[in-house]
């Protein structure tokens, strides 16, 4: 069975990203949907090469997604910081082995036979580039790169940079973790590895974690290539990385890959030459959509970022006249996209869709599903509309979005606002504290429950192994490996035993607190409500000065398809 999808029925949108067709003469260039503007992106990317801090948009970090993909439920378990810290040795040196076997040779084939370095992980052979990779490697991949479809069809040209700096993160990390040095102020003097693009001033390899802003730079100048879907473009609009966003994320994925599945099934009973190619694509689609399922075990995750975006937009509308002085942000922004006016646009129908779907799956009462739900801009973006073009048009995406009209403005100056509130990179850096303050809670993770009423903690961002208690760490791995059955067995026979909606029992939907269980639209209105009340001041006098005197307002460029009719 395939996971739920709660969008509508519309068609995705495979392949190389649509160009923007011009009259005769013109060159054609990519379409970037309604944030993924250049000038928005250099407005996020200048803040962050200006500041100390880690960038402000983060998820697992790209060792921690290969660990969840590649190693076992137990094996993970035992390595958490509750546990024999030899474990947690053990694993973390066999991940920096795993991945410094193709420092020299990034077309190199793994081993795989008994008492190889890679027996027992999944090895996938990507189709475009021929280049083999881990399956947790495909997880961790999907911060880098849009979807399953990019990673597997891409040439070895252009991959081998990503995968490459990617994999010297890991390395990095994973040793930082292992010796207990931390991960901001580690500098693993690694020599350039094979293909992997160079940091800008720098030969050796980012220090620490994907969390280093010279690490947005290099990716972004890696993935260049992809116009709208670069680096600093999926980072701003990211918000698909958050729950409630995640879910679904993950469930459009990996019905993608269920459906690709049954295709290969169907030439395997054929005889047909095109199996293979049906497999792994399969596979990839999965291992992309996992990247989300792991997202939604962290801590920091489960906050709903675009909500606390809103919060402090109105933060510092309402209470500091200097920054309305320099429109940031500006009256228009804040009547187009405050929470009362844009409800949808944080997806919360989606919390009320998984309560109903979790009801459904395990037969007992529970809440009507929503009428329609909303998705992040990422998802949105890969639809296809009715148009000739046959994609769809930034107003539409918006909508898709969860963009709603607005009294007194057009629905291009609303979609117009909408693209402009995510290129804010101040809002992002709000959402960033937040996060990171769940993902570093120093009481020892956060205290969830799921669908199944299975009480665990969680860590987040670098701080998995060390703030999870043990049934934290296997129930996230245990949730992939269901998810990978699903296309395994079909694969095999053409459908499976399991459903999405029985994976998604196992993603953390309430958070505990006291003696009470609270469903997280409730514990994000409340508790991260007042949480944000209490450290937005701080929030703004961290960043206020150095970016209201050297940019005065952050440049936002409109979509090419939304001019400014204001």
């Amino acid at each position: 069975m395939a996971g739920r999808r709660y969008l509508p029925e519309v068609e995705r949108v495979d392949g190389p990203t649509p160009a923007v067709r011009r009259g005769p003469g013109e060159r054609t260039e990519p379409r970037p949907p309604a944030l993924a503007q250049a000038a928005g992106n250099k407005a996020v990317t200048a803040v962050v090469r200006r500041s100390a801090k880690r960038p402000t948009v983060q998820r697992h970090s790209s060792w921690e997604h290969a660990l969840m993909g590649d190693v076992k439920p137990g094996d993970l378990a035992s390595a958490t910081g509750r546990i024999a810290p030899a474990n947690q040795k053990h694993v973390l040196t066999q991940e920096v082995k795993r991945v410094d076997y193709f420092r020299t040779d990034p077309r190199a084939v793994p081993k795989t036979g008994p008492g190889e370095l890679f027996e027992g992980i999944q090895i996938l052979k990507l189709t475009g580039s021929e280049l083999y990779v881990t399956y947790g490697e495909v997880n961790a991949l999907a911060d880098y790169l849009p979807n399953g479809h990019d990673i597997n069809t891409m040439s070895a040209t252009d991959l081998i940079p990503i995968l490459q700096h990617m994999r010297q993160i890991i390395a990095a990390s994973a040793i930082s973790a292992r010796d207990n040095v931390d991960a901001d102020s580690y500098d693993g003097d690694f020599p350039q590895w094979s293909g992997g693009q160079r940091e800008p001033t720098k030969a050796k390899v980012i220090r620490g974690a994907s969390a280093g802003a010279a690490d947005l730079i290099v990716e972004d100048a890696a993935t260049a290539s992809r116009g709208f879907q670069r680096y600093s473009g999926l980072l701003s609009r990211n918000a698909c990385h958050f729950a409630p966003m995640s879910w679904e994320r993950w469930s459009q994925n990996h019905s993608r890959a269920v459906a690709e599945a049954q295709r290969a099934h169907g030439f395997r009973a054929a005889g047909d030459t095109r199996l293979a190619g049906s497999e792994t694509q399969a596979w990839v689609h999965n291992g992309y959509a996992d990247h989300f399922l792991e997202d939604s075990f962290a801590a920091g995750h489960l906050i709903n970022k675009t909500m606390v975006m809103q919060w402090f937009m109105e933060y510092l509308r309402t209470r500091h006249p200097l920054l309305v002085k320099a429109q940031m942000p500006d009256a228009d922004m804040a009547k187009a996209m405050n929470p009362s006016a844009q409800r949808h646009v944080a997806g919360q129908d989606l919390y009320a869709a998984m309560a109903s779907a979790q009801a459904a799956e395990q037969g007992r009462p529970g809440p009507p599903p929503p009428k329609s739900v909303s998705t992040d801009l990422q998802t949105a973006s890969e639809f296809r509309g009715r148009n000739a073009g046959g994609r769809l048009d930034a107003t539409d995406r918006a909508a898709l979005a969860g963009v709603r009209p607005v009294p007194g403005m057009t629905e291009r100056q609303v979609s117009h606002q909408y693209q402009r509130f995510l290129a804010d990179a101040l809002l992002h850096m709000a959402a960033g504290q937040v996060h990171d303050h769940f993902n570093a809670m120093t009481t020892g993770g956060l205290l969830v429950e799921n669908g199944l009423g299975m009480r665990f903690r969680v860590g987040g961002d670098n701080t998995q192994l060390a703030l999870s208690d043990a049934r934290g760490a296997q129930v996230v791995v245990e949730a992939v490996n269901l998810s990978r059955q699903v296309i395994a067995e079909t694969l095999a026979t053409g459908q499976s035993t399991v459903s999405g909606r029985e994976v998604l029992l196992m993603v953390p939907t309430k958070v505990v607190l006291g003696s009470g269980a609270y469903d997280l639209e409730t514990w994000n209105q409340t508790t991260i409500r007042d949480y944000c009340d209490k450290i937005f001041p701080e929030v703004y006098s961290s960043v206020s000065a150095s970016i209201v005197q050297e940019s005065g307002a952050l440049p936002t460029t409109p979509d090419p398809d939304l001019a400014d009719t204001r």
